[in-house]
């Protein structure tokens, strides 16, 4: 099986991987979270884990009844720094599934909050972080966070679930570096993949 390793944090710290709906996104963050901490790197991911030591990054809205009434609370431990458990968000790779639906989506730019997860990414390097981003298509984040990107991750569909192609392509040589295909199976069990990313309800 083809390996992504993090020697060139510096280089490439902000990635976006790219596919249609079920081709196997959530699959390729948690394979890369794999890697990753088969290398000793800290894991944050704003979805949950399984079988692989990360932090959980909560950014969403909480959907609940209090009273008969409908409530809403948000979380973003983005902004605040620190993950569910006190972790500060440094020194490793964060794993962000659906940008769009969690705080950084282009239809929000004018919100405060979603200023300030642009302005996040963009300071990533400060943290010492690399960032690799999930989503359907190209132009779903924040145009802020979409000039960021130095490499694009192009996902495809084969014949047989879970074994998919990727393109590894550079957006500003506009250069395809590589064509891999993976065999990502065997991390089926890692992921939950009818997790809501962006809202909880109660």
């Amino acid at each position: 099986m083809s390996s992504y390793r993090f020697d060139s944090y510096n280089r490439y710290p902000i990635c976006e991987a790219l596919a249609d709906p079920g081709v196997g996104k959530s699959l390729f963050l948690t394979y890369n979270a794999w890697l990753a901490a088969q290398d000793g790197v800290s894991v944050f991911a704003n979805f949950h884990l399984v079988g692989i030591p990360y932090h959980y990054v909560r950014v969403y809205t909480e959907i609940y009844e209090e009273n008969g009434k409908r409530k809403k609370r948000e979380y973003n431990d983005i902004l605040d720094g620190k993950t569910e458990d006190g972790t500060p968000i440094q020194d490793g790779l964060l794993l962000f599934d659906e940008p769009q639906a969690a705080g950084m989506s282009k239809h929000n730019f004018w919100n405060k909050s979603t200023q300030d997860m642009a302005t996040f990414v963009s300071q990533i390097r400060k943290r010492d972080l690399a960032l690799i981003m999930a989503t359907q298509r190209e132009n779903f984040p924040v145009f802020d966070v979409r000039q960021l990107v130095s490499i694009m991750f192009l996902l495809y569909k084969t014949k047989t679930p879970g074994i998919i192609d990727v393109h590894k392509f550079d957006p500003q040589l506009e250069t395809i570096l590589s064509k891999d295909r993976y065999d990502l199976r065997q991390f089926f069990h890692n992921y939950d993949s009818k997790e809501l990313i962006g809202v909880k309800t109660l």
